[in-house]
């Protein structure tokens, strides 16, 4: 399928037209994410249905906390892809607590069962090294390390150029390589003999497998690993608004 000139603009120029009154916009962030909400939500769930309702919920979420701010807003325009995630994870807690937990997936319906929270075990230099990152590296660091994403998806939704996808994936590993520099525990991967050191790949290869594994359960509180990306697989691709955008385009016009 060729992709439209439209469809092909980073995320942040999307929220940027968006806030700006083309609603329009928000027809391409929701085609590039509903794929990923519906597969998080599934997952959650463990029924289509629900997750088809709960991932709708969470667009018309970000979409009405998009378009409700003042069109000159500069306020920072975030990682689409986990605001969606997690507004489906909020959303579907709500959902199986509506339902009295008598459905749910069964890994997510456990974590809620237990109150839903973060485990206190999780190293929280993980959340300050990833705040400190650029809008631009967080979007790098979630598309094309923890998802894993084609690196014309990673360039399109970052907005970058795609021979420069490889680089970026390079440079967001090193930033968190910094900020885990020894401080006397030996952090995630061990105490460091320089950035460059004889150990650079091996480290760095490490910090890959910390971040798929870690940071999206840091970053959300409930991730089901594999699963996910299994589901994500085989969505099929998303050529129809939601009600709630048709309605808008509709009193627009």
């Amino acid at each position: 399928m060729t992709l439209s000139h439209r469809a092909q603009r980073p995320d942040a120029r999307l929220i940027f037209r968006l806030r700006g009154g083309r609603l329009i916009a928000f027809r391409y962030l929701y085609r590039r994410h509903y794929a990923a909400a519906f597969s998080y939500a599934y997952c959650c769930l463990g029924d289509s249905a629900h997750a088809a309702q709960v991932t709708e919920q969470a667009f018309h979420s970000l979409f009405c906390q998009l378009t409700s701010r003042p069109a000159q807003t500069s306020r920072h325009a975030g990682c689409v892809r986990l605001q969606t995630l997690t507004g489906v994870r909020n959303m579907s807690v709500q959902h199986l607590t509506r339902s009295e937990m008598c459905m749910g997936g069964t890994g997510f319906k456990a974590w809620v069962a237990r109150g839903a929270v973060w485990p206190v075990t999780d190293d929280q230099r993980w959340l300050t090294a990833f705040r400190q990152l650029s809008l631009r590296q967080q979007l790098v660091l979630w598309h094309a390390i923890v998802e894993a994403e084609a690196p014309s998806s990673v360039a399109a939704i970052a907005g970058l150029a795609l021979h420069h996808v490889p680089q970026a994936r390079v440079d967001v590993l090193d930033s968190l390589l910094r900020h885990f520099q020894p401080t006397g525990d030996g952090g995630p991967v061990g105490r460091l003999d320089g950035l460059r050191g004889p150990h650079y790949w091996e480290k760095r290869f490490t910090m890959e497998g910390y971040v798929r594994s870690h940071l999206p359960r840091i970053l959300l509180g409930w991730w089901p690993g594999v699963p996910y990306h299994d589901v994500k697989h085989h969505v099929p691709a998303c050529d129809t608004d939601p009600w709630f955008l048709r309605d808008a385009l509709r009193s627009q016009r």
